[in-house]
């Protein structure tokens, strides 16, 4: 969501030179500022009483004006407002322009001044005062949230994801780890990072550290040289470069290999990339993110992450919850889903009936967010009216069991496919975390979830999940590259 269109923002400039007025007005004037030049105190009180000024440009005394004054006022009569005080070179200590600035003036500037920086100071106060409206629109509707930062939701648990990225959006230079499970809606925090804050405008670049055999890692992150190596035919920019002043998302880091951690490390610390083939290192300004649906504190202490690494992606960490934590929230999933799912297919669908809904709500949902949304197209597409009801439901939906506890869970569990004959059946203490297996699912299918959900409940340790499952460990490598988990 970019913020709406504001109307020029009004420059209150004061000083009893006319000179040094046209000369500042000059500075600071264009299309999306108005700029009101008055030559006395009592004017620009008069200003500040009937104007909504953004900024006040004013000496910190010349004349009759007293500029630290009328920053009282300012700041009294709306507390976005920005002074900018032009002081006589000399005539101001360091302690007081500290006491200046922690007193609320938003920068001090010496005569005569330099028209550059004047201008400089002038857009970064409207800028902060900019995301000073954005956040305040965003914790307005955090006080009845619905949809917000490309999420639906009003449970607790979202309005402490709306909370934490709406504060983190504002620290455009901070390194954050977004973990939780698939289809939690990992990437929609990354995505609303960017959108919220002010790199918005810069690039916003994902790259999928699984994707990309370690061979070609340099060149795909990094970049390199024309030459560099057979087939490099020309200079390319990596995906750090491509993401200057914006923002990279590095999906699925806890696939990255030991060497290409150490060369990532290396980026963070210095801030500059090696080309391949190049000699000069290139300095680069980017927000990184790290997604990841593993437990790298865990994987860093059993040596298969870097510890320094992991120290260094997670300086703040935003956790994606599970739907089935947020029951609450289902109800407006549907409801967002079944209209898009409408929208797109071209289907007259406007409702569910309660009892379909009390499925959905029961429903443990293992695939989260992403296999909710995928049920209610599938949904929407064979519907027989225009409301959904449990035959428009798939037959592996419409299956599942009362738990012990009235939620539903699907039976059997595929894990105990993979136990072998004979096998006692998991238990709710050996695996937490019941998959479906129903008629109508493939093999791979079903394999692919008895993977991903050992993995989860192992907390992505492979070796142990390798011996759950009863298979060997580089059998469950390629199962897990083929399946993409």
């Amino acid at each position: 969501m970019n913020a709406p269109p504001q109307e020029r923002a009004v420059i209150l400039v004061a000083h009893p030179d006319p000179r040094v007025r046209a000369a500042i007005s000059g500075a600071v004037d264009g299309e999306s500022v108005h700029v009101i030049r008055v030559e006395r105190e009592a004017e620009a009180v008069n200003c500040l009483a009937s104007e909504d000024v953004a900024v006040v440009i004013a000496p910190l005394r010349d004349g009759d004006i007293d500029g630290a004054r009328l920053r009282h006022l300012a700041e009294r009569l709306n507390d976005n407002a920005a002074t900018i005080l032009t002081v006589e070179p000399n005539t101001l200590d360091t302690d007081a322009a500290v006491r200046l600035m922690r007193d609320g003036a938003h920068d001090f500037l010496t005569r005569p001044v330099n028209t550059a920086k004047l201008r400089e100071s002038v857009q970064k106060a409207l800028r902060q005062q900019d995301m000073q409206r954005e956040n305040r629109a965003l914790q307005a509707q955090l006080e009845h949230p619905s949809s917000l930062l490309g999420f639906t939701g009003k449970s607790t648990a979202m309005r402490a994801v709306y909370d934490r990225l709406i504060r983190l959006a504002s620290a455009p230079n901070t390194t954050v780890l977004i973990t939780g499970e698939s289809g939690a809606g990992k990437d929609v925090a990354a995505r609303a990072l960017h959108s919220y804050g002010p790199r918005r405008d810069g690039p916003y670049i994902p790259f999928n550290c699984a994707a990309v055999p370690d061979a070609l890692f340099d060149s795909e992150l990094f970049g390199h040289e024309e030459g560099s190596f057979t087939g490099a035919s020309h200079r390319r920019r990596g995906r750090f470069e491509l993401a200057h002043r914006g923002t990279l998302v590095l999906d699925e880091v806890a696939e990255l290999s030991a060497s290409a951690q150490a060369k990532l490390l290396r980026v963070l610390e210095t801030g500059e990339v090696d080309r391949v083939g190049s000699e000069k290192p290139t300095p680069v300004d980017v927000r990184v993110v790290a997604v990841t649906n593993r437990d790298l504190a865990a994987e860093a202490q059993v040596g298969r992450f870097r510890n320094d690494l992991y120290h260094r992606l997670r300086v703040v960490t935003v956790h994606m919850p599970l739907l089935r934590d947020r029951v609450e929230d289902i109800p407006l999933l549907v409801s967002t889903f079944i209209e898009e799912c409408a929208e797109s297919t071209g289907r007259d669908v406007t409702g569910i009936t309660p009892r379909a809904m009390r499925v959905l709500e029961q429903y443990l949902w293992p695939g989260n967010v992403r296999e909710l949304k995928n049920s209610i197209e599938a949904m929407v597409v064979v519907a027989q009216s225009e409301v959904l009801d449990l035959d428009d439901m798939p037959d592996w939906l419409r299956g599942t069991t009362p738990a012990a506890d009235g939620r539903l869970e699907p039976a059997p569990s595929s894990a105990a496919l993979f136990a072998g004959p004979g096998a006692p059946a998991p238990t709710t203490e050996t695996c937490p975390h019941p998959i479906a297996a129903h008629a109508g699912m493939t093999w791979g299918e079903i394999e692919r979830e008895a993977i991903r959900s050992t993995l989860t409940f192992t907390g992505g340790n492979k070796a142990e999940a390798a011996r759950v499952l009863a298979i060997g460990r580089r059998t469950l490598f390629r199962k897990i590259k083929e399946y993409s988990l």
